[in-house]
């Protein structure tokens, strides 16, 4: 219908979607596009889904040569056109807390895939190969909680002026939700933020380790919508699988070359803060090769 289309990510609401869709879809670094008036989220990103990689790249890079990033923030950098499609040295597996939530079928495709990326000369780390891998793994693993504390205790004030001006207009969803976020603390909120920044510390150091990391895109294929079920807490999938890439605020590009009964199944490439063209031209060269 459309040649690309704008997403907004606080747990996982770009790279998820993409993953189950078989897009290409980037998740800038945390600010890398700019959210206008959208600025009550401390974890919000805006980011591009699209068919090719030129469509996701040139969308992107245009917004943010016109608006920049968000308040504070460098915003996306990189060339006008698309990035290059370029050979990583050596890549590092990020279980996430999704890892365990796979299927056998979807752990089977994974790990085929990871092999045939070591055939091509390309090194996959895994957590017990490198000290720095698994650093990142321990200090992600809880990455769902830290998200939904930090995102519960911002979007608190908004939900509750809809719930006093619009008292009918919440779902029963939000409305739980809603009940929730306000259980959390201020010292709990501090908590999260102060794991958030160990979170990214620990990110920081796998630099000089790998050129970027490989994980699934979500915790298997899209799951089956039942309109009538409205006590299912995430009837559109988990964010397992994204939880810890949303805090960390890093890149991510979905790479459409898996697929499970017949449904895609996704994978994202993950980079450095502000490394979003190298993430590209890394996910692109993947794509090519396999």
């Amino acid at each position: 219908m459309v040649p690309a289309a704008i997403g907004t990510q606080v747990g996982g609401s770009i790279i998820r979607p993409a993953a189950f869709c078989g897009n290409i879809a980037l998740k800038p670094t945390q600010g890398g596009i700019h959210r206008g008036e959208r600025q009550g989220s401390s974890q919000s990103t805006a980011g591009v889904h699209a068919n090719s990689f030129d469509d996701v790249w040139q969308v992107a890079i245009e917004i943010a040569k016109r608006t920049g990033g968000d308040p504070g923030t460098p915003g996306l950098m990189g060339p006008d056109t698309t990035p290059h499609a370029a050979r990583p040295e050596r890549l590092a597996l990020l279980e996430t807390e999704g890892w365990a939530m796979l299927r056998p079928a979807e752990r089977d495709a994974f790990e085929a895939l990871i092999e045939r990326i070591r055939a091509l000369g390309v090194p996959v780390l895994r957590r017990r190969d490198h000290p720095a891998v698994e650093a990142l793994e321990r200090i992600t693993a809880t990455s769902k909680a830290v998200t939904m504390t930090i995102v519960g205790f911002e979007g608190r004030w908004d939900l509750l002026n809809l719930e006093a001006n619009h008292p009918n207009g919440l779902s029963r969803r939000a409305i739980s939700r809603l009940r929730i976020a306000e259980s959390i603390t201020v010292e709990d909120y501090r908590a999260a933020l102060h794991q958030r920044e160990e979170m990214r510390a620990a990110m920081a150091r796998l630099a000089p380790v790998v050129d970027a990391l490989i994980a699934p895109a979500a915790p298997g294929i899209a799951p089956f919508w039942d309109p009538d079920d409205t006590q299912n807490p995430r009837p559109t999938g988990d964010i397992a699988c994204n939880a810890a890439t949303s805090a960390l605020g890093v890149p991510c590009v979905t790479l459409p070359v898996l697929a499970v009964e017949g449904m895609p199944f996704g994978v994202q490439i993950i980079g450095q803060a502000h490394q979003d063209a190298r993430v590209m031209a890394i996910t692109r060269w993947l794509f090519d090769q396999l």
